[in-house]
């Protein structure tokens, strides 16, 4: 199984707000949002966040984060790996057809880039985000806008499909990617608005109440 390897050397901030008109505004004056699928300047991102039984990583024994996401398109799921340490951030990331994320997740299709992080073991659904992605992106800096993340509880035996709603986030979160200091004009915006050490998926790990999920023999 073939993928594609990102390391990004980056700095990445995030900040919550209030309301994102005014930040839209600013970021719209600049140019206009980047568009992931033509004709759709926003995106509905879905991750599942996934994890061995004993927590790998939910529970601090890996800098690894396992994920499957859907960016609005049908039928077209990526399996993602990411991994930070201090500001280098290492991504990779394989096309997966739908009908093979069983045998992924069971652990019966794996390759040499995965088996290293996980072998063999069973990958479990901990928790799923939704949320509408407006990107914009100038060289050098990266900035999104996420709106209405909500949290959801997942079925063990059909993970993309979600359970109740088990809170979220109000206002909007803005991610600034830069290999840098953020911008006079967009640090301005966002003074006062850092979240240090703020994760969308740890979020959602508490809220559920939970780490990790024993599977259901």
């Amino acid at each position: 199984m073939s993928g594609e390897r990102l390391t990004v050397h980056t700095r990445e901030r995030r900040y919550l707000l209030r309301g994102g008109r005014a930040i839209e505004a600013l970021l719209r004056g600049r140019g206009e949002p980047h568009e992931f699928v033509p004709g759709r300047p926003e995106t509905e991102v879905f991750t599942v966040y996934l994890d061995t039984a004993e927590g790998t990583w939910s529970r601090g024994r890996s800098g690894t984060k396992f994920r499957c996401r859907s960016y609005g398109e049908p039928g077209i799921w990526w399996f993602e790996l990411k991994r930070r340490v201090g500001n280098v951030v290492d991504k990779w990331r394989h096309l997966v057809a739908p009908a093979r994320l069983p045998a992924l997740l069971a652990g019966s299709d794996r390759g040499p880039a995965l088996r290293p992080f996980v072998g063999d073991r069973e990958l479990l659904p901990l928790v799923a985000i939704r949320y509408r992605r407006t990107a914009w992106e100038w060289d050098g800096l990266r900035v999104t806008i996420d709106r209405d993340v909500a949290f959801y509880a997942v079925e063990h035996g059909d993970p993309w499909r979600t359970g109740e709603r088990a809170g979220g986030i109000p206002g909007v979160v803005v991610e600034v990617k830069r290999d840098g200091p953020v911008p006079a004009w967009l640090a301005a915006a966002l003074s006062g608005k850092r979240a240090r050490r703020f994760s969308k998926s740890r979020r959602a790990l508490a809220a559920l109440g939970t780490t990790w999920i024993t599977p259901v023999r």
